[in-house]
């Protein structure tokens, strides 16, 4: 017995645990309870990353995506407390057959929730249909974020249990063999739901046992899906077969392009209306006659979703919720009625395909802004104090960093030598976000660096500019050369247009954005922008500085801060670039000028933190809230810091290393975090 629930009948069982129906006694809300398997549960190591994984997935706010509503640890167990949906899974469908178009609706939506994951650092893992869920309004939602990161957090464990980390039939082949998964595993998985949506079978045949399938997902190339299903336009059937590709940097570049290449796809093949030649019902209202920009249906700023948020009926009004259905996680399938709802949600999230070519690169009116995405007023506050985190193995500072596999990157950067003065690494750390732990078996940079720039680009971290030293000049070479984390080596990319030194950088979609900086000793005013290819210049930065922060809330770069060549002549400024317009737009000055600072984007606003003066060093804290476009202050850093590397991560702010005197002196390896909690939560 749950203090706060009561169970109900099970929904349904797989290898990642039993899911129950319940209901909140207080709130008189249905849920769905996923428990972990006790002879798990029973592992420290796998049930505290299941309880710091809860913890980050209680933080995720996307329409595709099942909530987490709560975390219960009591008696042993360990429970999952989602929201509960009643039409079943896209499993079923799978099974019976469905249309092409609705297929199509369902992984465009699915894509749209792991982009969102993605830009977050959180890998899927086990992208299969039996964790797409279809609310009873036909609305499609992943679930099961993470699962099977946690339950791998002892190889021991997994390998005593039998326990494949993944599902064999939808794993892409570097899960299979154990080595680095990334965006690409999740984008395959993907690749092999539509299929199977599309055919009615796996790309494969069917194997006898998970070794066999594990073996031919090595092995063997997937069987063409123009064979197994003619019927498939062959656009469409390239695009799936794209996501099938063992390599993956020969797949789409992200979930956010596969959804891009099917929606452009099935245009290219049935036309611009495509989903109205679908025998399936199309329910009436704004979006299904194409009135209302896509920008406006999304309800979270930082992933840009592809679909409407929900069906609307004939007035244009959210339908009403439908009473929970009793169907969860993996049960044999929804009834008839079920179906047809399904059938009638997944051709209204075709409605929004039309407003794709907007994206796609047609219709846009470029003396037109678009309509602008104003996210809700944050509904969360930041803890009443910095909390104190590991130290890191390597004190260092001037170090860019970046979130990837749950991990914050620190690379390279300044450290104090044994005479005191500061020397350049090539060393690379990286802190575990779940778990609070440092690690240093990444590989090291191929040239000594600091004052660089680092952002997370199609699933790797990717390093920027910066200074590259020569004997005993710290700043002998400002540098363009560019370079990303790949396994267990760095792969150099092509180089920026302009050298670059302690600018800043973030990503919007697929693309990387750069701005800001100084090159041999003079301010750098352009913005460049690379697509994955090349890198091209764009508008400049209406306050040149240096020494500033970058940050990205999924559709705007934002510039925090800054200085003009000294840390006597801090800045204030505030401004965000729309890669979509190519432009620049002023934002409200911060109330204290700041440089050295680090900045990082989390639960609706920017937090920007520490900086330095001529003679100090600052722990100042402050946060944007991009909805009302108003400042205000936040806890003070426990320590004082500049040159920190800050990223976010979930609802958690991280600023790690950084020096404690003013200059290049005071290198430390303090690292603290803040985090934003729902308002009233103790």
């Amino acid at each position: 017995m749950l203090p706060s629930y009561d169970i109900g009948e099970e929904l349904g069982r797989g290898s990642t645990g039993v899911v129950l129906a319940a209901r909140h006694r207080q709130l008189g809300r249905e849920v769905a309870i996923k428990l972990l398997p006790p002879e798990l549960a029973e592992n420290s190591l796998v049930r505290r990353r299941f309880v710091d994984e809860a913890k980050l997935l209680a933080s995720f706010s996307h329409v595709h995506i099942v909530p987490v509503y709560d975390f219960v640890e009591q008696d042993g167990l360990c429970l999952l407390v989602m929201e509960r949906l009643g039409g079943g899974t896209l499993d079923a469908y799978a099974r019976d057959g469905i249309e092409g178009p609705a297929g199509c609706a369902a992984v465009i939506a699915l894509c749209s929730g792991l982009q969102y994951a993605h830009e977050r650092g959180v890998l899927h893992r086990d992208v299969k249909p039996g964790n797409v869920l279809v609310a009873n309004d036909g609305l499609v939602k992943v679930t099961d974020f993470g699962i099977a990161k946690v339950l791998g957090g002892s190889e021991t464990l997994a390998t005593r249990a039998g326990f494949v980390l993944g599902t064999p039939a939808y794993m892409a082949p570097e899960q299979a063999k154990g080595t680095d998964v990334g965006p690409g595993t999740d984008i395959y998985g993907a690749g092999a739901v539509l299929y199977e949506l599309l055919a009615g079978e796996l790309p494969f045949l069917p194997e006898g046992n998970p070794l066999q399938m594990l073996y031919s997902r090595i092995h063997s190339e997937p069987r063409p899906l123009a064979d197994t299903a003619p019927a498939v336009p062959a656009p469409l059937a390239a695009v799936v077969m794209r996501a099938l590709e063992r390599e993956p940097g020969e797949r789409q570049g992200s979930a956010d392009e596969l959804g891009r290449e099917i929606a452009a796809a099935a245009t290219d093949a049935w036309g611009p209306d495509w989903h109205r030649g679908t025998t399936l019902e199309m329910p009436r209202g704004p979006l299904a006659e194409g009135s209302r920009p896509l920008e406006e249906t999304v309800t979270d700023p930082p992933a840009r979703s592809l679909v409407p948020v929900s069906a609307l009926e004939s007035n244009g009004a959210p339908p009403a919720p439908a009473p929970p259905r009793g169907e969860e996680s993996e049960p044999d399938g929804p009834d008839r009625r079920g179906r047809a709802l399904l059938a009638a949600g997944l051709v209204v999230l075709l409605a929004g395909i039309a407003a794709v070519a907007l994206l796609l690169g047609g219709g846009d009116d470029p003396d037109v802004e678009p309509a602008r995405n104003t996210p809700p007023t944050p509904n969360t506050a930041p803890a009443a104090a910095w909390q104190a985190l590991p130290p890191s193995p390597r004190p260092r500072q001037q170090a860019p960093g970046a979130v990837v596999g749950g991990k914050a990157w620190v690379i390279g950067g300044l450290h104090g030598g044994p005479d005191g003065n500061p020397t350049a690494l090539r060393s690379v750390t990286g802190l575990d976000l779940t778990i609070r732990q440092w690690s240093t078996g990444a590989p090291d940079l191929p040239v000594a660096l600091h004052h660089a720039m680092a952002a997370t680009y199609k699933g790797e971290v990717v390093v920027m500019g910066g200074w590259i030293p020569r004997g005993n000049d710290l700043a002998a070479i400002s540098s363009n050369r560019v370079f990303a984390m790949r396994g267990q080596r760095w792969v150099e990319l092509p180089s920026m247009k302009s050298p670059r030194v302690a600018g800043g950088a973030a990503v919007v979609g697929d693309q990387l954005v750069v701005t800001g900086g100084q090159a041999n000793n003079e301010l750098v005013p352009s913005t460049e922008v690379f697509d994955g290819k090349e890198w091209r210049v764009a508008a400049d930065i209406p306050t040149p500085r240096e020494h500033l922060a970058a940050a990205s809330d999924g559709r705007y770069v934002y510039a925090v801060g800054g200085r003009e060549l000294d840390p006597g002549l801090n800045l204030k400024a505030l401004e965000r670039y729309d890669p979509r317009s190519d432009s620049w737009q002023r934002l409200p000055d911060m109330p204290a000028a700041l440089g050295g600072l680090g900045a990082a984007f989390v639960q609706g606003r920017l937090v920007a933190v520490g900086g330095e003066t001529s003679t100090d060093v600052l722990g100042t804290t402050l946060s944007y809230d991009i909805a009302s476009e108003r400042w205000s202050g936040a806890a003070r850093l426990g320590t004082s810091r500049h040159g920190m590397t800050v990223v976010g991560f979930g609802d958690t702010v991280y600023a790690l290393e950084g020096a404690r005197e003013a200059g290049h002196f005071g290198s430390t390896g303090i690292s603290e975090a803040l985090s934003f909690k729902p308002r009233g939560d103790s």
